[in-house]
């Protein structure tokens, strides 16, 4: 059996334009007790802005860390 807590958390950006069906995954994962880090962004651009930011600040291939 995995412990989950014992594990990595793993790095998520959820890309949703709808608040609803953002807090639906968000609690899917809070339910699922999946360790994470969790960045909700609205549209496209701001996703894009993201990865660039966390590309930006990544160090040794961790590449979604802020």
């Amino acid at each position: 059996m995995i412990h989950h807590q014992a594990l990595r958390p793993i790095e998520v950006l959820l890309v949703e334009d709808s608040s609803s069906d953002a807090n639906l995954t968000i609690k899917g994962f809070l339910n699922a007790q999946i360790p994470n880090n969790l960045h909700w962004v609205e549209d496209g651009e701001s996703a894009i802005n993201r990865i660039k930011l966390c590309l930006t600040n990544s160090k040794s291939g961790d590449y979604l860390t802020n």
